[in-house]
Order: C-alpha cells, then structure tokens, then sequence
C-alpha cells in the first residue's frame, strides 16, 4: 500500500494520494483556491521583475533614422503613397545655423564638445552626409573685427564635437566667419583640415571661396553617387566677400556664380548649392532668394539649402520646365544650435534627404525645438502635436510656392517628382510652376550691389 502524503494547510491535514495527475482530499476546493492565488502571486511577481520604467517613446523618424550602412526603402513609407522605385538611396542630413560661442563654450568645457547635439547625432551619424552652416570661427587669435555689434569666436578643441556627431560639411560663408580677421578664418579651415572635415564659401580669396567641394558616397547595393556642394553668402558686412588677392566669403555674383553652377553641374550625379541670405526673422524668401534658388535649379542643382534668418522659411519643389527633374528648396532651416537665448528663435528643423542618380527620391522634415530657454543649446526632438504645428506652419508659408498645395505630408514626408506630377493643369500641360531657363539677370537692388562690390574687389 502506498503511503499517504500529508499537508498542513489552515490547521487541518489534507490527506494526498500519489497518483499521477489526481488529487483526492478532505479539502478539495480549498487545494483548488490555494494554488489559483499562488499562480497568480508568482505571476504577477515575475511580470513585475522584468518590467522596465516607463520612457517616453522618441518621435517616429524611420526609416530616415537607419544607420549607414541600413537600407533605407523609399517604399516603407506606405502612408505618404510614394510612386518612387523601391530601391536604396543615399542620405544628407542639412540643419540651420550653429554657433557654438557665447553661453555655449562653458558648456562645452564642462559636458563635452558633443553636448549640443547629444540629442539628435544619431539622426547625423545616420545621413551618409550632414552638412551645417559654421557661424563662428575656431580660433583663440586674431582682431576683434570693429564697429560691429556682435562677434563670436569658439576655441578650436570643440570643433571635435562636430566631427564625432557626424557632421562632414561645413558651410562657411557667412557674417562672422571673419569676426577676428583672416586669422580667424584661416585657423577655422587649419582646424577642420586637420579634423578631415570639408568646408565651403569662404577662402584666401575669391577662387578657393568658389571651390566646390566633391564627395562620392555608396548604396547599400554598392551604388556610388557623387555630390556637389557650393556655398555662397549674401550677408553685411561686404568687407567679408572675398577678392582677387583678399581672404573672405562666396558673393554668388551673377556670371562667376552661373559659371560655378555649369562647371560643377556636368562632374557630378547630385548637387547641393548652401546660401546665407535673406533677412532675421522674416519667415518668407526675398526674391532675390528666389531668383537665385531657382537659378541653382536651372543650373543642374538638385537642392538648394538657406540659412541666416534664424527662423524657418519656406520650402519649394521647382523645376525649371517639364523635361527637367525638380529641385527641392529650403529657402531657412532656421537655428540649430546657437548660442542665444532670442525668444523669435523657438522651432526648427532638420531636413534629411534620400536621393538617387535622378534626384532627390524623398526628403523629410524632423521639427526640432531650438528654444534656449527650454533646451540650453541642446536641440530636442518635438513630440506629437508639437511637431504637427512645426508642418503645419511650414506648409502654411510655402503653399504660395507651390501652386497653392500643400507639399508637407502630416509625417514631414516631401515627395519632388510626386508633388511635380500633381502640380499639372487638369489638361496635362506643364505645372504652371514651371518657368522657361533665365538667360538674362533680373535688374534689381541685387544685381546693382553685384556690379558695385565686383569692382570694388
């Protein structure tokens, strides 16, 4: 006979017998509701264990956010219907203006070179080429350039942090790359040099500041692509344009520029021409902005990118007649990281393209909150409907560009050759967006200014 098992539960002994899989007892329900609540202590305790703290989820930027060597499929994108070829581009990330001086350089020797773009380098790191307007020089010399109201300068060490964050472009020219005289520039470009970091529209005169940069960058297929870049200013003060013999910036003037754009055009499968121009704070192009930009586009460019203004302006998809392939344009990305605490300066983006051998595929919008206030120089992705506003508003500035649509999906999701095909007249003819190749420069304050400053160099 088996010898019974016995049990103290509740102050009574439940009698077992050994058979496999039956119980038999005096206390049958109660064996019953003892192991339901242990089943349920022990599960409830292991769940718990393994849960980690809530975290806010970061904001949707797939498939943008692969890394390099990630395959980034146009065709992933099934909420924005793109009618493009699934297969791989290539990547450039552009943001606005950094200036990294001011109340930024105890931040920098306290956290670390990367700390302003601790948030948002892995967007950077990704792009197969990211690329910023440089504000400031990096320099510990030089002049205090006089009479003007602000100069800026950061010392050469923290230029690290933009090559570890995945910058590869700089763009120079603009207002206070010579805030401390030629010495400024020139250790600003010994700097970048040394840090395998290029660098456009500025240089020991007027030839070096035309310089195009040229990049070639490779598919996850193994299909390579080169890129064009060109940087030219249009910012006070005029003694910063570069001369014949004179150090200084890019002034885009209009023959020399025009013949930069047709000699770069043929060597390369994607360009990208940089400005700094328009007014701060005006959130729509001048027409000299437009002028210009769409000249690029005539010209062979693929992108155009602006800054200067401090705040967003609007973005246009432009072709200059219907055999050509559209050209996208950013007329102001705004600020990124600057060393402000101006209250006008409080949304951003960064503008990531996709491109391939026809073009740019896709771009997309990732709104970003550059208020200095709220993030101390450290640009943060905008959450929800935070970002929406960003979208909205900038559909909002440049639907007077775009024949009246808006060109911005509600995810940032900008389609060129998509929005092109829906810009034509219900007959089929050409978008009426269109414009016929300029021969001839437009005669305004613009192209008086040209003349007066060409002599004068």
């Amino acid at each position: 006979m088996t010898k019974p098992v016995f049990v103290k539960k509740s102050r009574r002994c439940c009698r077992l017998t050994v058979q496999p899989f039956l119980w038999t007892s005096q206390c049958h329900i109660e064996k019953i509701l003892f192991v339901f609540f242990l089943f349920i202590f022990v599960a409830f305790h292991s769940g718990c264990a393994g849960q980690k703290p809530h975290v806010a989820p970061a904001p949707e930027i797939a498939p943008l956010l692969a890394l390099k060597s990630d395959r980034v499929a146009p065709a992933l994108i099934t909420s924005t219907r793109l009618a493009v070829p699934a297969h791989f581009g290539i990547s450039l990330a552009a943001v606005g203006d950094v200036m990294l001086g001011t109340w930024v350089v105890p931040l920098l020797d306290s956290a670390g070179s990367t700390y302003p773009f601790a948030a948002t380098k892995n967007i950077l790191q990704a792009a197969d080429i990211a690329i910023a307007n440089l504000e400031a020089p990096f320099t510990d010399r030089g002049e205090r350039v006089k009479d003007k109201q602000f100069t800026f300068r950061v010392p050469p060490k923290h230029a690290r942090g933009l090559k570890e964050s995945g910058f590869d472009i700089l763009h120079l020219a603009n207002n206070h790359i010579l805030d401390f005289g030629p010495e400024g520039l020139f250790d600003t470009m010994a700097t970048l040099d040394s840090l395998s970091l290029s660098y456009i529209g500025a240089g020991e005169n007027i030839a070096a500041a035309y310089k195009a940069v040229m990049v070639e960058r490779a598919n996850a297929a193994g299909e390579k692509l080169r890129f064009g870049f060109l940087g030219f200013s249009l910012t006070h003060p005029e003694d910063y344009y570069a001369g014949k013999n004179k150090p200084g910036t890019a002034f885009p003037f209009r023959e020399r520029y025009i013949a930069a754009l047709d000699s770069l055009a043929p060597k390369v499968d994607i360009m990208v021409v940089s400005f700094h121009w328009g007014a701060e704070k005006m959130v729509r192009p001048k027409p000299y902005q437009i002028d210009l930009a769409h000249t690029a586009i005539e010209h062979g460019a693929d992108i155009v990118l602006g800054h200067h203004p401090h705040v967003l302006q609007s973005i246009e998809v432009y072709r200059s007649r219907s055999t050509a392939r559209p050209g996208l344009i950013a007329y102001s990305l705004g600020n990124f990281a600057f060393g402000s605490y101006s209250p006008s300066s409080r949304t951003s983006i960064i503008l990531k393209c996709v491109v391939d051998a026809a073009g740019v595929l896709y771009a997309r919008c990732l709104p970003i909150n550059v208020y200095n206030d709220e993030v101390e120089f450290q640009p943060q992705f905008l959450p929800g409907a935070a970002a929406t506003a960003v979208i909205d508003s900038l559909n909002s500035l440049s639907r007077h560009l775009n024949n009246g649509q808006n060109i911005i999906s509600k995810e940032g999701i900008i389609v060129p050759r998509h929005e092109i095909a829906n810009a034509a007249t219900p007959s089929g003819a050409a978008p009426v967006s269109e414009a016929p190749l300029r021969t001839k420069p437009l005669k305004n304050n613009l192209q008086r200014k040209e003349n007066r400053n060409e002599k004068s160099l």
